[in-house]
């Protein structure tokens, strides 16, 4: 069986990748692998898909009507203090991020029920909620916001709490209502669920070499620390909180290298200070690829003896990892090194490194290949010179 990740084009053909199109949906095909899969799959399961949203529609139209009939009960007193702000407030909601739903756990963009809320003023929503026995307090929701820091968290707790959900199974209501008050009520919480979705969308921008990727990176981090502060001092701990296992080490490094690429060594090197002393505590495989972003600044900066210095003090703290040994070796073998001299020094750096670890013998020893090949290609060019001479 295999599992179609967030960012592959969807078996379905529409195109789109399949985090954008058909994830979340009744798409049993999308789990097989592609040998397995069928047009009558793929017909039956939208089908099932159009029956479902047809569904949804009658429920949704047999919600409004409920609510229409039913007597506004909302408290006085907030009503009156929060209608001063409601136009506005619906105006912000559209014009600051059209896309807040995607934040929490892959509601479509054509949801009614997503939409019809959205265009609907608080006070109305917080009635809607009490309908269908939410219990629901404006204080409350935003004291467990912070605590939980999780819409997710939030609407499951509400669905525990109702002894019968009124949608039947369907959490669309509940998803809903959460996001649409999260937005309106406590903006400045973040949640697991936007650091989620601002991940994904950066690594995207980074992937497609965008310099906005730098600047959104950037802000991300500044979010990141916050969220962090001041219990969580391992980045492994904060993957493990918001469900992204290698993920946050995988960005920073990507985003860190990016930065490089374009120019802004002095930033990168200052930012690899301030990760370092955020999670001191993270593992050292970690720290070792932060050390050796540092040195490539230091290297492309023209910095040569600093760029070696926090090489070798990688080789010095780690001495069984051959890490260090391959990456002084690939510095003597790279511009603004490479010549003779440099190729016999990463030679030796190759010979030295340990080979206590099976996975990396290989790698050393294609790269020690690799630096044999250009020292004879180097001495070719050297003695043809001669001879011309």
């Amino acid at each position: 069986m295999a599992k179609i990740g967030r960012n592959a084009p969807c078996p379905c053909g529409s195109g789109k990748k399949y985090k954008k199109c058909c994830i979340g949906k009744n798409l049993d095909y999308l789990v097989l692998d592609s040998e397995d899969i069928s047009p009558e799959m793929i017909e039956s399961s939208h089908k099932a898909d159009i029956e479902k949203e047809t569904v949804k529609e009658e429920e949704h139209e047999d919600i409004d009507a409920e609510r229409n009939d039913s007597e506004k009960a909302y408290d006085e007193e907030e009503e009156e203090d929060e209608d001063e702000d409601d136009d506005e407030e619906i105006d912000e909601f559209y014009d600051e991020d059209e896309d807040v739903h995607d934040y929490y756990f892959d509601i479509d963009e054509s949801n009614s029920i997503f939409d019809d809320l959205a265009k609907m003023p608080t006070g109305e929503i917080i009635n809607l909620a009490r309908e269908f026995n939410i219990d629901f307090d404006k204080e409350k929701f935003v004291d467990d916001l912070k605590r939980m820091q999780s819409v997710k968290s939030i609407y499951e707790e509400w669905v525990r709490k109702n002894e019968k959900n009124p949608l039947d199974g369907d959490n669309d209501l509940y998803i809903a209502i959460a996001t649409i008050l999260k937005k309106r009520l406590a903006n400045d919480i973040l949640t697991i669920e936007e650091i989620v979705y601002k991940l994904d969308s950066v690594f995207d921008m980074i992937e497609d070499n965008d310099k906005l990727g730098i600047t959104k990176s950037i802000e991300l981090w500044g979010e990141l620390k916050e969220f962090a502060a001041p219990d969580i001092r391992d980045i492994t701990e904060l993957e493990h909180k918001i469900h992204r296992p290698g993920d946050l080490e995988l960005w920073i490094i990507e985003f860190l290298s990016f930065m490089g690429e374009i120019g802004m060594q002095d930033e990168r090197i200052k930012m690899v200070e301030d990760i370092k002393d955020t999670f001191p505590h993270a593992t050292n495989l970690f720290i070792i690829d932060l050390q050796a972003q540092i040195a490539d600044s230091f290297i492309m900066m023209g910095k040569k003896e600093e760029g070696e210095a926090v090489v070798r003090k990688i080789i010095d703290d780690n001495p069984k990892d051959p890490f260090g040994y391959m990456l002084l070796a690939e510095i003597y073998s790279e511009e603004p090194y490479g010549t003779l001299e440099d190729l016999e020094k990463a030679e030796k750096c190759l010979k030295n490194a340990p080979d206590e670890d099976s996975e990396n013998i290989d790698r050393v020893s294609v790269m020690l290949n690799y630096i044999r090949e250009k020292k004879m290609e180097l001495e070719k060019q050297f003695n043809n010179q001669e001879d011309l001479e």
